[in-house]
């Protein structure tokens, strides 16, 4: 982190990923400033994958690097080794959940839903909103509830094109970069001011789904 970011910077800056509880950022010992190292802690577990795919983002000017800590390294650690890494444990099943980018704005959870049920049983989806708009971000997260379904699932990424935008999809794992939420809304305009992937949209997709052998 920038050597100058204050802890209310960092809190605001990961106030993206969800509510947070606490920050602390790492001081020298001698000179009492920042050794541009902190930890942040969220009151929802979930908020952690959440809070490692703004990795790259920038604060104050300067990419920031964002990594599990080590408590949670060994919680996935301790879940894999008691057998419950299929099952409990929702930072355990980070291993299970995929980032979905390049999504059209007018995209809901269910509709995201849709797109990945025919790979297996889906547990979770989080399609982070913008405050301001209430519209989705362009991105999002869909966690399966077994690993083989996650991970034939990533055969979407660049293959699947939606609403005139082909969706990258890749584990929350190996996730780093920037978020696909530059473009405008308006550039995917339909005759009625606006594609909304309705029930007829969504019936197009499976077709599509059907066509590639997908939802066999």
């Amino acid at each position: 982190m920038p050597l100058k970011a204050t802890e209310r910077d960092v809190f605001e800056f990961f106030s993206k990923a969800g509510k947070v509880r606490d920050v602390r950022l790492i001081m020298d010992r001698n000179s009492r400033r920042s050794k541009g190292v902190g930890y942040v802690e969220f009151y929802d577990v979930m908020s952690v994958p959440m809070a490692i795919a703004l990795s790259c983002q920038l604060l104050l000017g300067q990419p920031v690097m964002v990594k599990p800590s080590e408590a949670e390294k060994n919680l996935v650690q301790s879940n894999t080794t008691s057998g419950a890494a299929g099952a409990a444990g929702p930072y355990g099943a980070v291993d299970r959940k995929l980032y979905v980018g390049n999504l059209h704005f007018n995209m809901t959870e269910s509709q995201l839903r849709e797109i990945f049920e025919p790979f297996g049983p889906v547990e979770l989806v989080q399609l982070p909103l913008d405050l301001e708009t209430g519209h989705c971000k362009g991105f999002g997260f869909v966690q399966f509830g077994h690993l083989e379904h996650s991970k034939a699932a990533l055969s979407l990424n660049g293959k699947l094109e939606i609403a005139g935008r082909t969706i990258k999809v890749s584990s929350v794992t190996d996730h780093v970069g920037s978020q696909d939420t530059t473009a405008k809304s308006a550039d995917f305009d339909d005759d009625e001011g606006g594609l909304a992937l309705k029930a007829q949209s969504r019936a197009l997709l499976m077709q599509k789904l059907d066509r590639s052998g997908i939802a066999s």
